[in-house]
């Protein structure tokens, strides 16, 4: 299998682009598995669980809260 490396990368920067102009990402609860991207229900960017796990480290250090985010990220009673 080839791999076109120029649509790779117009792929990377267009969901970069949908990435950096969306005000507050927002994803849908459901379980994921370990490599598999989330979609921003705002702006369609993808984000692997590690990006989406410091982008929420990064919102909830800024005093807010993390089911703004993803709705019982964290279990009740922790922050």
């Amino acid at each position: 299998m080839k791999i076109d490396g120029k649509a790779l990368w117009a792929a990377v920067k267009e969901n970069s682009a949908k990435k950096d102009a969306c005000k507050r990402h927002r994803f849908e609860p459901h379980p994921v598995k370990l490599g598999e991207k989330q979609t921003c229900l705002e702006c369609g960017g993808t984000m692997s669980l590690t990006e989406m796990g410091c982008y929420i480290a990064g919102y909830e250090a800024a005093g807010k809260s993390a089911d703004d985010i993803w709705l019982g990220y964290r279990p009740m009673g922790q922050s």
